[in-house]
């Protein structure tokens, strides 16, 4: 679970007779939807209802993104048991997998390892054409301009890869990319709702 949903956690209030959570990951989400109520609940959110959906995994120092888009993971249908569920307001808590802290420690471990959120993992070659659009659907506000109008990585990365995802040029690079070539962001989402809500 990254920083920003935490520290968002910690600073909300939202009182509600029925509230879901619903996390995406590529392959497993280990035992994140249980750590995430657990530390909903610290901070005076009660979680009737977690569960979480493998979809298409983009975080592509780990995963080939054209790999995953040849994966059959049944997304429509396992959506449409989630619409249920959450339609029944059925109460339900999944426990994630029995290894999932270690799964969790593991990944802390890669990501150092790989200095995932180092500005230093991050290049931009000659394709960039200066359109912003990093800057503009970094959640952290952490990628600028420099002087010399050279795109530029701060230290507050949360290594979500928005910006080379959305990159519309491939121009960002990242250490490590199974496949520079592929990029993905889900199809129900458009370029304009990323950066609006950047901006709340």
């Amino acid at each position: 679970m990254t920083a920003i949903v935490m520290e968002f956690i910690e600073k909300f209030t939202l009182k509600s007779p029925y509230i879901f959570v619903i996390m995406t990951c590529g392959s497993s989400s280990g035992d994140a939807t249980k750590y995430f109520t657990s530390f909903a609940k610290k901070h005076n959110i009660e979680v009737n209802y977690s569960n979480s959906i493998a979809m298409i995994g983009n975080h592509i120092p780990l995963v080939n993104i054209d790999e995953q888009k040849s994966l059959d993971k049944n997304i429509e249908v396992n959506i449409n048991k989630l619409i249920k569920d959450i339609s029944n307001k059925k109460n339900y808590i999944h426990g994630g997998s029995p290894i999932g802290p270690v799964m969790r420690n593991v990944i802390k471990v890669v990501k150092k390892i790989k200095a995932m959120d180092s500005p230093d993992n991050f290049y931009v070659n000659e394709n960039c054409i200066k359109c912003n659009i990093c800057i503009k659907v970094c959640l952290r506000a952490n990628v600028s301009y420099s002087e010399s109008k050279h795109i530029i990585f701060g230290k507050q990365c949360e290594s979500c890869l928005s910006c080379v995802n959305n990159c519309p040029k491939k121009a960002i690079q990242v250490k490590g990319d199974k496949n520079p070539n592929a990029r993905f962001r889900n199809d129900y989402i458009s370029l304009k709702e990323i950066i609006d809500s950047n901006q709340q």
